[in-house]
């Protein structure tokens, strides 16, 4: 199911972010209360979109305007062999909107 998360989903989606940290560009102190609270914000503000399997967060998009800003998947969903083809991409994708650089597949 993809839906857009509530407020109250903030703590999850900070969690599937601060997980990914080796794999997207994320300051060394995402994990301070300033960083939650932006996550919260975007979430009010209808920012992200999370991404569930089985009632378990498995990724997460977080929009800046009309750019993807954060892409990943979470690091337990991806160790279960379920990462799909667009997570290759997030790297790249991260901060300065998808599709500048695709790797191949």
């Amino acid at each position: 199911m993809i839906r857009r998360p509530k407020v109250k989903d903030a703590e999850t989606v900070h969690a599937v972010l601060l997980a990914a940290r080796e794999e997207i560009p994320l300051t060394r102190n995402f994990a301070d209360d300033a960083y939650k609270k932006w996550v919260r914000v975007k979430c009010r503000d209808r920012r992200v979109w999370i991404f569930e399997r089985e009632a378990e967060a498995a990724g997460v998009v977080v929009m800046s305007v009309r750019e993807i800003f954060y892409l990943t998947t979470s690091p337990r969903i991806e160790s279960a062999g379920s990462r799909r083809p667009w997570s290759k991409t997030r790297r790249h994708a991260c901060g300065r909107g998808i599709g500048r650089r695709r790797e191949a597949r």
